[in-house]
């Protein structure tokens, strides 16, 4: 069977290069993708193009000495400049700055002082690629490092199937998604590069993202697979037309092996731009959230085996809200008296590192602060027997399910980690990254949807009750767990991580992988004996809120 497939592959890939030597492509119009997201109450409306960002709201007591623009997650030699509006009316330039930044920063270069003029717009001279990361700091605050102003992030520029991402679905993406298939979804840029020069030795491009269900699973089956990849040579074929139809009856001449039904089509302008919305809660203090888009994706780990099999596709039918971070002591110290920490000491020494030993019902009390805070609809009440409920029609926040963790962990990405096949202590704070205790939040690497410390830190409540046997009988769009338990999940790593060796680093080493599944009491603040072997910490949470 696999040789088969191989070799339907390759015939397939023969077929596709003929195909677009005879078709041809054209160049598809679909330059700024902007989106909006919904006001309500201090949220504010975020849109984006590639040259601008409008936050939706008014930002102001900047100067041409504080003001500085960082961009990440771009390549080393992307450059661009900004452009800003004095308080006397007159435009200037941001530049590269000098100073060492892991990314591009930009700020006023000239000797001359001014105020920046209130503003809501940022343009910028050249596009920003799919995944950049924009960031405005005031670097006359001692607190910048740890803090941004202002926080935007970007997930959606690309038009689907636009893997090169230079807005032209061509024969180069349809030869990199075969050689991405072929090479048994890699994660790895420069094996899927060899095996696309292999099957179209004219490709021009570099592979710039990795193929995902979000962006690329035409027929919505919750994989990219060969199907898609006729879908999509038959849009071209037809002329691009916006007709499922027509492209499903020349997809499946090319290829009659094609299953479902066309219900995206390439070149479209992801639906979803992923913003960045700001909960102030208090004068200098602002809680982070990312829209997660709905979609669909395979939930749980061949690899791990035990309670996180079997591999079963999931629903995720609307998008929500996350936090970006994993709740800070600051944040919850906004909220109660008593910091839930094993390390008192941090606090307010280290206010930007997680809650680290919060029980389930800490993480629920916060959330309802939460909804009363920003004048939300609670989604949690207690029964008479002092368990929480959960009403997902409400407006509030609440803990993620965990079918809602693990989408959000994996952002489209098959792999052990959201990052790859192997360890990346970049992307982690675990036993060998982590100084044996809790790190400041977001000084890891982030993943494709723009949430930090996904893996490691501190482990995440979440919503569901716990049943080892549960991914047999999941409902296939959007679980919520059990209807009863005597645990509830805890999903992701913490600092210690991988430390142990007694078990030859089996569970702990486990506990990394995205569809690790964890579980403890609700009165629990962690340190369960298979959890942890040496004292520690490991119990924290971030906040979901519905997006519709």
């Amino acid at each position: 069977m696999k040789k088969m497939t191989l070799i339907t592959l390759f015939l397939f890939g023969a077929t596709l290069l003929a195909v677009f030597y005879i078709s041809g492509c054209n160049r598809v119009d679909n330059e700024t993708g902007i989106v909006t997201q919904s006001t309500e109450n201090q949220t504010p409306m975020f849109s984006a193009s590639r040259t601008t960002i409008d936050f939706g709201r008014s930002y102001s007591r900047l100067d041409s000495v504080g003001m500085q623009i960082r961009i990440s997650n771009v390549s080393p030699d992307y450059m661009t400049t900004a452009i800003v509006m004095t308080d006397k009316g007159v435009e200037k330039k941001l530049s590269k700055a000098t100073n060492p930044f892991k990314g591009l920063t930009l700020e006023y270069n000239n000797m001359d002082i001014f105020t920046i003029a209130t503003f809501s717009t940022l343009r910028f001279s050249n596009p920003l690629p799919e995944g950049a990361k924009v960031e405005i700091y005031n670097a006359c605050q001692s607190s910048a490092a740890t803090q941004p102003k202002i926080h935007a992030s970007y997930s959606g520029f690309r038009c689907r199937m636009d893997v090169d991402d230079n807005q032209v679905v061509n024969t180069n993406d349809l030869a990199m998604l075969l050689a991405w298939i072929q090479t048994s979804r890699s994660s790895d840029p420069s094996l899927i590069q060899a095996r696309t020069l292999e099957i179209f030795p004219g490709c021009s491009t570099t592979i710039a993202t990795i193929p995902s269900t979000v962006a690329d699973d035409l027929n919505n089956d919750g994989v990219v697979d060969t199907s898609d990849v006729a879908f999509a040579m038959a849009w071209v074929q037809v002329g691009r037309l916006s007709s499922p139809s027509l492209v499903l009856q020349r997809a499946l001449e090319i290829y009659p092996l094609a299953t479902g039904s066309v219900v995206y089509l390439p070149g479209e302008a992801l639906p979803d731009l992923t913003g960045v919305l700001k909960v102030p809660l208090s004068a200098t203090l602002d809680l982070l959230l990312v829209k997660i888009p709905s979609g669909t994706f395979a939930m749980g780990s061949s690899d791990i085996g035990g309670n996180a099999i079997p591999v079963h596709n999931v629903t995720i039918s609307r998008p929500f809200y996350m936090g970006m971070y994993e709740v800070t002591q600051a944040q919850f110290m906004q909220a109660f008296s008593t910091d839930p920490t094993w390390w008192p000491q941090y606090y307010p020494t280290y206010p930007n590192r997680p809650v680290d030993a919060a029980t389930f019902n800490d993480a629920v009390n916060f959330c309802n602060w939460l909804s009363d805070q920003t004048g939300l609809n609670r989604c949690f009440t207690y029964d008479a027997s002092g368990s929480a409920i959960c009403d997902f029609t409400k407006n509030g926040y609440r803990l993620p399910t965990e079918a809602e963790w693990e989408y959000a962990c994996r952002a489209g990405t098959f792999s052990l980690y959201f990052w790859g096949e192997t360890l990346d202590l970049a992307f982690a704070w675990v036993n060998g990254s982590s100084p044996a205790h809790t790190c400041d939040v977001g000084t890891r690497k982030p993943n494709n949807f723009g949430l930090y410390d996904m893996a490691g830190n501190v482990c995440n409540w979440c919503w569901d009750w716990y049943d080892p046997n549960y991914y047999s009988v999941s409902p296939s769009t959007d679980p919520t767990g059990p209807a009863t338990g005597t645990y509830r999940v805890v999903r992701g790593s913490s600092w210690i991580s991988g430390q142990d060796t007694n078990d030859g680093g089996t569970i702990l080493g486990y506990m990394i992988y995205s569809g690790y599944r964890g579980y403890d009491s609700i009165l629990s603040a962690g340190y369960r004996y298979w959890w942890c072997w040496a004292a520690g910490t490991t119990y924290g949470f971030r906040v979901v809120r519905n997006a519709n």
